[in-house]
Order: structure tokens, then C-alpha cells, then sequence
């Protein structure tokens, strides 16, 4: 059993093994033009995506494509499997949290039929977005390989003189 810093709980983690990649390499406006927040997407070739935070389950989407993670300091993180996905209506996935479960970071969310994804020519890219991102400082970075569990960026409260601040310039 691996045991976890308490004090690292405004930590992202990576949901996968593969590769970060800039939010806006991808193919999708709504994820590329940041509509529903900053963040960080993967390329992968398996088939288990992970919790990338601590937190409470608080979306499980029927299409089971999606998971809304809040965390204790607030953030809201949405762990999007695939473009397009949301049309398969749940074919070729598998959730494995409910609602109000309390996760780890590399506690299983997702299994997806890879066979079947690839057979239906899906992108697969998976993206972890702050969907209230502009009440949070963070730095994700793309281009790097990871591992489930690495951690990716930290992520705090946006207090009210860094707001002004940030206004100001």
C-alpha cells in the first residue's frame, strides 16, 4: 500500500501512463479554446484511467465518458475520456466510482475497450481540466511522459490581492 503526503492534497496527478500534451494541440474547440477551464490532456495506449486528485466524486456521467472530482480546497476537476465520446452513450466504457466516493490519486475511474475504441476510430486523448479554474493558480506542463500518480502541477486558491494584482497588469 503506498501511502500519501497529507500535505500534497493541492496536487494533480497524472490519470494515466503516456503523455501530457497542451490543451490546445487538441482537435476539440471546447477543450482547446478553454471553454470549460485550464488544464492538461494525455495521449495513451491503455486502458485504465485514474484519479488525478483527492477529492469526492461528484459527476458520473451516464455516457460514463466523464468524472467530476471536487477537491477539499474547492477545485473543480473534470476527467473527459476521449472527443467525441460522449456519443457512444457508454459503449465501450466502464465506470468504476459512483457518485460521493471519496478517491485517491490512482484510484481507478474508467476502463475503456481499447480494441473497440480503435475499431471506431475514436481519439482517445483524455483531458483533465480545473472546470473553476479562474479561482486557482496553477502551471500545468504538456510535453512530458508520465506515469499514474506523478505529479503534474499544484493547484491553490487564488486569494483576493493575487486577483487584484492579476487585474491590475
Amino acid at each position: 500500500m503506498v501511502m500519501f503526503n497529507s500535505k500534497k492534497k493541492d496536487i494533480i496527478y497524472s490519470p494515466i501512463n503516456g503523455n501530457c500534451i497542451d490543451l490546445k494541440q487538441l482537435n476539440d474547440g471546447v477543450f482547446s479554446e478553454l471553454l470549460l477551464g485550464n488544464g492538461i490532456a494525455f495521449r495513451f495506449e491503455g486502458n485504465l484511467v485514474c484519479s488525478p486528485c483527492y477529492g469526492e466524486v461528484v459527476l458520473v456521467a451516464p455516457t460514463k465518458h466523464a468524472v467530476g472530482i471536487k477537491m477539499k480546497n474547492g477545485a473543480e476537476i473534470l476527467v473527459h475520456v476521449g472527443l467525441d465520446t460522449a456519443e457512444l452513450n457508454g459503449k465501450g466504457m466502464k465506470t468504476l466510482i459512483k457518485y460521493g466516493e471519496r478517491v485517491r490519486p490512482g484510484d481507478q475511474l474508467i476502463v475503456i475497450d481499447r480494441n473497440f475504441m480503435e475499431t471506431n476510430n475514436i481519439d482517445l486523448s483524455t483531458i483533465v481540466v480545473v472546470t473553476n479554474s479562474n479561482e486557482y493558480i496553477f502551471n500545468p506542463n504538456g510535453n512530458v511522459n508520465v506515469k499514474v500518480k506523478d505529479e503534474l502541477f499544484e493547484i491553490k486558491k487564488r486569494d483576493e490581492s493575487e486577483s487584484h494584482i492579476k487585474n491590475k497588469q
